[in-house]
């Protein structure tokens, strides 16, 4: 065990070396010319999914703070998963590129800037984003009892969240495109079925044909206007949206895609929820947050919406099956899964009513 752990450390040492060396020959080319002088090392960030390396380039003329973004293998599983990697930080490069030259002219919508993305190490050098992340953001200021101008900042945030994602959407709106049902019963009922596998700790075979049931029935009762398509940035949650303290710019867009407008809006909402399951969490002060980002994003969106509800449905049940398949190491971790896996399934008896 402790020589694996080890050889990953010197693995992805070599990887930072060699991303700062590639950085440092193509710089002429990233940066109207510019050489680099020197490379400082700031700080490291180890997230599920990769490794973030905040670095400063001084260069001959100015300086460039960023981000080396390396992927870790290890977090996925399956055949093939080193090239299953590579082509998502590749996607995420290509993908933030045309954003940025999509949201050029718009001032009120940012975006992360992709600077390169070297296939060789792999790597991805993303411009840094001043600001906290709104989950960090929340976890400082919004646990226990906030002060009023705590809960201010944390609403201005979500405030200006609902709003980035409803100018996102209207500027990616695919027109004359309608999602279909059909692919999410498909996608939902495959995970329902697992979580029936799992028993008492999962789903039992009633309440999944009561979530059948209800997809069922949602067909005679969402208006056209709610299958509207348009980008779908796929993770958009509070850990992947910086604020600034006036401006927020959400970044990791590896996963992006086209799909129904409600995704981006309920998964923002149900992630907002999972602080919940901690006791340092007022519901008053989620409530709150909650709605001011639906606010942001569309002061008159009806949240008891049939398909508002169902894509809820299905982020309920994502998760809920992401927590049973952890790989529990301690006792902590285990009873905290089990408490969220039953107020998931008090959640979803309620959108069952």
């Amino acid at each position: 065990m402790k020589s694996s752990i080890l050889k990953s450390d010197i693995d992805l040492k070599t990887q930072i070396e060699a991303a700062i060396g590639r950085l440092i020959e193509r710089a002429p080319v990233l940066f109207d010319g510019n050489n680099i002088v020197e490379v400082k090392r700031r700080s490291v960030l180890t997230r599920p999914f990769s490794h973030l390396f905040w670095i400063e380039a001084v260069l001959e003329r100015g300086v460039e703070r960023l981000i080396v973004k390396i992927p870790r293998p290890e977090a996925h599983t399956g055949p093939g998963r080193e090239e299953k990697v590579r082509m998502r930080l590749q996607k995420e490069y290509e993908t933030a590129r045309l954003i940025s030259e999509r949201l050029a002219g718009r001032s009120d919508l940012k975006s992360v800037k992709a600077v390169a993305y070297f296939e060789e190490v792999p790597a991805l050098v993303l411009e840094e984003v001043e600001g906290m992340n709104l989950r960090d953001l929340i976890i400082r200021k919004g646990q226990w009892f906030p002060s009023p101008s705590a809960i201010e900042e944390l609403e201005r945030a979500c405030l200006a969240a609902g709003k980035w994602l409803r100018g996102f959407q209207e500027m990616t709106r695919q027109v004359g495109e309608r999602m279909s049902l059909e692919p999410m019963v498909e996608y939902v009922d495959h995970r329902l079925k697992q979580l029936v596998e799992f028993g008492r700790r999962g789903l039992d075979r009633n309440r999944r044909l009561k979530i059948l049931e209800m997809f069922r029935l949602a067909r005679g009762e969402i208006s056209g206007g709610e299958f509207a398509i348009a980008g779908v940035h796929a993770d958009f949650c509070p850990s992947n949206v910086v604020y600034s303290g006036s401006e927020v710019v959400p970044v990791d867009f590896s996963t992006f895609q086209t799909g129904s407008v409600y995704y981006d809006l309920t998964r923002f909402y149900h992630q907002l929820g999972l602080f919940l399951n901690k006791p340092s969490f007022q519901e008053s002060t989620l409530n709150r947050l909650r709605g001011t980002f639906l606010k942001g994003y569309d002061e008159k969106l009806n949240k008891d919406s049939v398909l508002f509800n169902l894509f809820m449905v299905q982020h309920l049940v994502c998760h809920w099956l992401g927590r049973l398949k952890m790989k529990e190491v301690s006792f902590h971790e285990r009873l905290y899964n089990r408490w969220v896996c039953h107020r998931h399934r008090q959640a979803l008896d309620r959108l069952l009513i």
